[in-house]
């Protein structure tokens, strides 16, 4: 069944003095402002670096990097110039029966000024892609930190929602065991008994439930971040730092200012822009020039001295004004695309900035629930004890407390998440 949470143990003790006390135990709860816990093996912030170390995802962008710095090599090393070295022998016509061979060996230095004019803007391209597959990398890793994020405190929240319904049904247990022996002794009506054994009954389906969700959530976590769910049996305290609210519209300022997502689509734009320009070059016809030194033996006569060649291709088609107007088009797109991705981040930081500061509210609200809710099960108790009261009204009472339980450790840990969200969003990439 793993560790009892702290929160659970604290409260033992009070379930024992109150049970003594007015013979109505109650569902075991800590303080709400008692310490957040985390899984005692391993840190969020560890889990974040197992589970970025370990993504699929993020291993297929980074073999995109790798793909991209061998593209940015190989255009770095297409600068158009060619060496050429050539040996040719014939046999050569002859009035004597003497046969000759004719035998040449040239040594040439090449180029295409269109190859030339191209290098430029095709090594700015490849660099561009190689910035781009950068920065998707940088995406992917921050994808899988979010990803983990709401697992771990998913993990967490079930394992402790776990504990709580541990305490319930074992408080409604010993209530219906108090109810029994009133009823048994005349002091209560068949109906508080069975109200009481419906209560045990939820309490024990609650349990079950509570017990399938942790055992999901521990599998789901361990196998993102490929640790065994022994290792996840144990919680400790934490204490994490205080939550922190920002404006916004602040917050998409900062994020828009440093997302890889941003730097990503600037790099679409720049990529765009260099294979425009080479296709623009691409329209002048090539023109190409080789140079060098003939050097052999025609017909017993020594020949040596330099050449040199030109000759120019000029295309036919319109497909050089095609490639430009396409790459026009590809302009357009990234463009397009980089608002799209600054308006989409903007929701999603936005979201996540509002989420943190709703959160808090919304913890304070559930702390103040369980508090009234307390107060109320405290009277109820102390009727029931007195014999003012009845069993039903306690029960009624109880389940309300035990939902405003439930309600607080999820509150609780929505706030704890969605702060470590904000975090992850607002952080700056290495």
């Amino acid at each position: 069944m793993g560790m009892v949470p702290s929160r659970c143990l604290r409260f033992g003790a009070t379930l024992v003095a109150v049970t003594a006390a007015a013979f109505a135990p109650v569902p075991a709860r800590a303080d709400a402002d008692s310490a957040v816990q985390r899984f005692a093996a391993i840190s969020v912030v560890a889990a974040e670096t197992a589970g970025v170390e370990r993504s699929p995802d993020v291993a297929v962008a980074r073999a995109a990097v790798d793909s991209a710095a061998a593209a940015l090599a190989q255009a770095r090393g297409v600068n158009g110039w060619a060496a050429l070295i050539g040996y040719a022998t014939q046999p050569q016509g002859s009035a004597t029966p003497i046969q000759w061979q004719q035998r040449l060996g040239t040594y040439q230095l090449q180029t295409t000024l269109g190859d030339v004019q191209a290098f430029a803007p095709l090594v700015t391209q490849a660099r561009a892609a190689l910035a781009q597959t950068i920065t998707d990398e940088l995406v992917a890793e921050r994808t899988e930190k979010l990803k983990i994020v709401v697992l771990y405190f998913g993990a967490v929240q079930a394992r402790v929602q776990r504990g709580a319904k541990d305490d319930a049904l074992a408080s409604a247990e010993a209530f219906e065991g108090d109810v029994r022996t009133r009823y048994a002794a005349g002091k209560a009506p068949r109906l508080d008994l069975l109200r009481a054994e419906v209560a045990t009954a939820k309490a024990r389906a609650d349990q079950a439930n509570a017990q399938g969700i942790d055992a999901n959530a521990t599998d789901a976590l361990a196998r993102e971040i490929a640790q065994p769910a022994g290792d996840l049996r144990e919680l400790v305290d934490d204490t994490p730092p205080p939550a922190g609210v920002i404006d916004a519209d602040k917050a998409v300022a900062r994020a828009l200012a440093f997302r890889p997502e941003m730097r990503s689509a600037d790099a679409t734009i720049a990529q765009a822009v260099a294979a425009r320009g080479a296709a623009l070059r691409a329209t002048v016809p090539p023109v190409t020039l080789t140079g060098g030194y003939l050097h052999g033996d025609d017909g017993g006569s020594i020949v040596g001295g330099p050449i040199f060649t030109a000759s120019v291709t000029i295309p036919l088609s319109g497909v050089a004004a095609a490639r430009i107007h396409a790459q026009d088009a590809a302009i357009r797109a990234a463009t397009s695309h980089r608002a799209s991705v600054a308006r989409a981040l903007a929701v999603e930081v936005g979201s996540a900035a509002r989420s943190a500061a709703a959160a808090i509210i919304a913890h304070d609200a559930t702390s103040t629930e369980v508090a009234l809710a307390k107060s109320e099960l405290d009277l109820a108790t102390s009727e029931y004890a007195g014999e003012r009261g009845t069993g039903i009204t306690v029960g009624i009472v109880r389940d309300l407390y035990t939902q405003a339980v439930s309600d607080d450790i999820a509150a609780l840990y929505a706030q704890v998440q969605a702060q470590a969200t904000l975090d992850v969003e607002l952080t700056p990439d290495r």
